[in-house]
């Protein structure tokens, strides 16, 4: 299948390139920022590529992807399906993502996460999408579904996919791990995405999984042998990060744990997934958001064996745990958002900077990378646009205080 290339509605406005200071991202691209038509719904960064999905103007659906080479001063901007992400899907399931020399994306045909399809397409871009896999299901009696997300970082792009149950009947059975509720979680997947034209075993992707209700698949899905499998189970759903070859695993019941993108080897981590609200993997550092009834705390852990490092409030004053959201973690530095206002944090000293954007103007995303810190935002008119800004690590290091 082959998408349209739209032309180019984004207005580039490029800032000055900043003096070195010996410090990460010190002789990356300068400053900048670009516009887009239309709200930037969901946002993902690898290196110095930026991927957003940007709402159309009637709506806060994906009706574009635009990438973006911060070097450069053009982004591509591709025309897409429509793509309203459902009500139920979790924050903490990433649904674009950039790694290996593609562009990930799972785009929804309905108002259910289990109606959904993984399209991927190489860089640079030029609107040609590879369907890799996809999952279509409702619920029923017992019912079940499969859900699935996407993960980027270097040279790796991977899915993760998995299943779930929910008992409704104490005369039904489901598969799987108990999460509580009559939620039941099974059939976990990491597999990695392969370029066509890459090296390394390729094996067929999985096709389109689940029970129909009589409504019709929404695609048809042809073998697409662009796959490698990571490892399958009970210690590979429900991945949230990827770093340096190293996925970080936050299951509904057990442990939180590391799993290896190279071998699947799954490295458990003597801390309890059913406390962590959010996590991050940084290096040597596993951040992880708690949110208690004190008010919400971030931890710096070691990664290796989950030992606690460093711990910091997040806010002076009571705040909703509901409004704090753990953004990402690069070289020691963290962003997270309260409300709509970023926080970036030093983990080796707390410094932090403070970059506030108006409550009119969410969703706000923000991404770390070895170049810096890309984060967007919404324009507010009778048109709203959104912008995305790119802020060389260099300068982001130069306002920590």
């Amino acid at each position: 299948m082959r998408l349209l290339v739209t032309g180019v509605v984004v207005t580039v406005v490029l800032g000055v390139a900043l003096a070195a200071t010996g410090t990460p991202g010190n002789t990356g691209p300068p400053a900048g920022s670009i516009y887009t038509d239309g709200p930037v719904v969901r946002l993902a960064v690898d290196g110095t590529i930026v991927a957003a999905v940007v709402g159309s103007k009637s709506s806060a659906c994906g009706a574009q992807i635009v990438i973006w080479n911060v070097r450069r001063e053009t982004p591509t901007v591709i025309g897409m399906k429509s793509d309203c992400a459902p009500s139920e899907l979790s924050h903490d399931a990433p649904t674009i993502a950039v790694g290996g020399g593609m562009v990930g994306v799972i785009r929804f045909a309905g108002d259910h996460a289990w109606e959904s399809m993984l399209s991927v397409t190489e860089l640079p871009p030029d609107g040609g999408w590879i369907n890799i896999t996809g999952v279509y299901d409702y619920e029923y009696g017992a019912g079940e579904g499969d859900y699935l997300s996407i993960l980027g970082d270097g040279p790796i792009l991977a899915f993760n996919k998995w299943s779930v149950c929910f008992v409704n009947d104490p005369s039904h059975k489901c598969p799987g791990v108990p999460e509580g509720g009559g939620w039941w979680v099974s059939n976990g997947q990491l597999i990695e995405v392969r370029a066509p034209g890459s090296k390394g075993p390729r094996t067929p992707c999985p096709r389109l999984s689940g029970q129909d209700n009589g409504q019709g698949i929404p695609w048809s899905l042809s073998p697409v042998k662009a796959c490698r499998s990571i490892g399958r189970g009970a210690g590979f759903y429900r991945a949230v990060a990827l770093d340096r070859g190293r996925f970080l695993v936050v299951p509904p019941l057990g442990r939180v744990a590391i799993v290896s993108a190279k071998s699947g080897r799954v490295t458990e981590l003597p801390i309890q997934a059913s406390a962590v609200a959010q996590a991050d993997l940084d290096g040597t550092n596993l951040v992880v958001l708690h949110k208690r009834s004190s008010g919400p705390v971030l931890e710096a852990r070691d990664a290796s064996n989950g030992a606690l490092r460093r711990t910091w409030p997040l806010s002076r004053v009571r705040i909703k745990n509901n409004t704090v959201w753990l953004e990402d973690a690069q070289f020691g530095i963290v962003v997270y958002r309260i409300g709509t206002t970023l926080h970036v944090l030093r983990l080796t000293d707390g410094k932090s900077h403070i970059i506030p954007i108006p409550a009119d103007q969410g969703p706000v995303h923000a991404r770390l990378e070895d170049a810096g810190l890309t984060y967007s935002f919404s324009i507010p008119g009778s048109v709203p646009r959104g912008r995305i800004e790119f802020v060389p690590f260099a300068h982001l290091l130069a306002q920590l205080h």
